[in-house]
């Protein structure tokens, strides 16, 4: 079984929620491209959503970079709540 673990990132302090964005399967999830959009909260408690991208390479193993993206302005000029929790 491949298990994927990807550090905090974007200087947050909980990072959770992930969706999947975008998947080139390649034999495996390890081996796989593939984007996550995902919440991340920032120091000061913001929430926000950050987009990272995993990429295999044979010769460094395992790649993740991450970027904040401005989807939270959107939800706010909509008068959306970021955070959604449970019923």
């Amino acid at each position: 079984m491949d298990l994927i673990e990807f550090p905090r990132t974007l200087n947050s302090t909980n990072d959770r929620k992930p969706s999947i964005y975008d998947m080139k399967w390649q034999g495996s999830i390890r081996t796989s491209k593939f984007t996550l959009v995902y919440e991340y909260e920032t120091p000061e408690g913001e929430i926000r959503i950050g987009k990272g991208i995993h990429t295999f390479d044979p010769m460094k193993e395992l790649q993740w970079e991450t970027y904040p993206t401005m989807m939270h302005k959107y939800y706010e000029s909509k008068g959306l709540e970021l955070e959604f929790g449970q019923f």
